[in-house]
């Protein structure tokens, strides 16, 4: 079992920034070692919609965990899920999956993006549970 990645938000007004980071993993046998010492090929699955219309809003896979969805609507809650898609040989695995939540920031409507941004990070429990190490107001 690859358990689920740490997934880091930076959210604004009308973006939320996203960033995954594979887990390390624990062979039975012998020292840590990372995903892409293990498979051939690692790609980053991410999944969002808007929380209250169950609307997808964005999907993509790509191999540097790095995403930016834009033309979010300000104020609007956003709920998401992040994996790991994993390839060694012929044989195709799929970690654990991450859920998060977040709401944009409140926008003016005029100008660039707001300058306030919080980031959020979320890891997944033993218990099954996906909560937020802690969000902070820059």
């Amino acid at each position: 079992v690859i358990g689920p990645p740490e997934v880091r938000l930076v959210v604004r007004a009308r973006s939320i920034d996203i960033w995954l980071e594979p887990p390390t993993v624990h062979p039975r046998d012998g020292p840590r070692r990372s995903i892409e010492d293990i498979f051939s090929v690692v790609e980053y699955k991410v999944e969002l919609s808007e929380a209250a219309a169950n609307k997808m809003v964005f999907v993509a896979l790509n191999d540097n965990g790095n995403f930016t969805v834009e033309s979010l609507e300000p104020s609007t809650e956003y709920c998401g899920t992040a994996k790991l898609v994993l390839e060694r040989e012929i044989f195709l695995k799929e970690s654990q999956t991450t859920k998060f939540c977040s709401q944009t920031e409140r926008g003016s409507g005029q100008g660039p993006e707001e300058e306030t941004i919080v980031r959020e990070t979320f890891h997944a429990h033993a218990a099954g549970g996906h909560q937020p190490e802690g969000h902070v107001l820059l």
